[in-house]
């Protein structure tokens, strides 16, 4: 969907600080180490963040040797869609559910060790309501691990104190808050990725000519940006390596630009304008 966050300057970390920052940790994956019997569950699978978590699994997964192999399941409402049935020719695990009814979910699953949880768009409030449903759920069952995809609301300070007054990144806001509420009082571990404005936004369709539309009336400014695929790899290693940036609220930039360097680089790379 269009955000309005494009006005907005992120100050947060691109990907290449994120590595910096938890140096003490390598973000890396350290292939030995990964536990065989571990077991992650991806919701928003369909999607293109959590689609992009899941195929930066398979990838760490094919380099491994079969002792040390871990499992990845992913909740869609729809296992024949295109997507599922791609994802299931790959040794991925398909499971229908509801994320309002996440309980149900966890039962059909079996034992889980960690979850990345991307909410699906619906009714104003239909996201926080998912959201909410399903940290309670890993509560109970006893996730070890949670992994929240959010959106970055002007940078690492103002997305801590300022909900907007935009309703949808405001619901955001109150999943963080519940999040971080929830785990303090539990031994579940939490990891917020904030991507800012998505690259993959910029197709040629309706929704990505009013992307550009609404990038073109903001002149000069830069606007940061970040594929998909580099969210999925940061999601896919806040998943194999909790202990680099767990109870850490982490901004996602992959570069930064303004219009009419955009336009540049569409022209000089499909000899086509950005709208």
């Amino acid at each position: 969907s269009i955000h309005s966050f494009p006005t907005r300057r992120s100050s947060d970390l691109n990907l290449e600080q994120l590595s910096e920052r938890c140096s003490h940790v390598s973000i890396q994956p350290r292939l030995k180490e990964i536990a065989p019997t571990r077991r992650f569950l991806i919701t928003g699978a369909s999607d293109n963040q959590g689609g992009a978590v899941a195929n930066s699994l398979l990838e760490y997964r094919a380099k491994l040797p079969s002792d040390q192999n871990f499992e990845i399941l992913c909740l869609t409402r729809n296992t024949t869609s295109e997507k599922a049935v791609s994802l299931a020719s790959n040794g991925v695990s398909i499971i229908a559910g509801n994320l309002f009814f996440p309980l149900s979910v966890f039962d059909k699953a079996g034992p889980i060790d960690a979850v990345f949880c991307m909410t699906c768009p619906g009714d104003l409030g239909d996201e926080e309501k998912q959201a909410t449903s399903l940290i309670d759920a890993s509560l109970t069952h006893g996730i070890k691990h949670f992994v929240f995809t959010c959106v970055d609301r002007g940078g690492s300070e103002l997305s801590e104190t300022n909900p907007t007054e935009i309703l949808h990144l405001k619901s955001k806001h109150n999943v963080e808050k519940y999040l971080k509420e929830k785990c303090a009082e539990s031994q579940m571990t939490w990891i917020i990725l904030r991507p800012i404005g998505f690259m993959d936004n910029l197709m040629p369709n309706f929704t990505g000519k009013g992307f550009a539309a609404i990038w073109s009336q903001i002149g000069e400014r830069p606007l940061q940006l970040v594929s998909a695929r580099d969210i999925g790899h940061s999601g896919a290693m806040a998943l194999l390596q909790p202990e680099a940036c767990a109870g850490r609220a982490i901004g996602l930039a992959g570069d930064e630009l303004n219009f009419e360097k955009a336009q540049k680089v569409f022209r000089e790379t499909d000899r086509k304008s950005v709208v």
